[in-house]
């Protein structure tokens, strides 16, 4: 049996520690995963995603991160989330405009949370 839920809420993890958790290949069949309140920024320093998504169809971002419109990009570009939060993100109208845009978003999200995003 593999992990399908893991909840790292307020861990502390940055993108550091974001990037040693998407390396391990036990954590690819998880289906949940929240990381609110963890400072993560979802681009690394070479403009990726700093974790694979893998077969997620959870994803909590919501509370002290800092992803930005090009991190929401790249998250929906890269997944086949049914469900993201991005509560409490400075989203701003940037990462309204990325959302909107994204043609994954209409196929594959079936609810996003976007309380308290800044969203003009």
């Amino acid at each position: 049996h593999s992990l399908r839920q893991l909840d790292l809420s307020s861990c502390a993890l940055g993108v550091e520690g974001l990037q040693q958790l998407g390396q391990s290949a036990q954590l690819q069949q998880l289906e949940h995963l929240d990381l609110r309140d963890n400072n993560i920024s979802a681009i690394s320093p070479g403009g990726q995603l700093p974790w694979r998504l893998g077969q997620l169809s959870s994803l909590d971002l919501g509370g002290l991160n800092r992803l930005g419109a090009r991190g929401v990009a790249l998250i929906l570009e890269s997944s086949a989330l049914r469900t993201l939060s991005l509560r409490h993100n400075q989203l701003g109208a940037a990462g309204a405009q990325a959302i909107a845009q994204a043609p994954q978003a209409q196929r594959l999200l079936r609810r996003s949370i976007l309380a308290t995003t800044a969203l003009p």
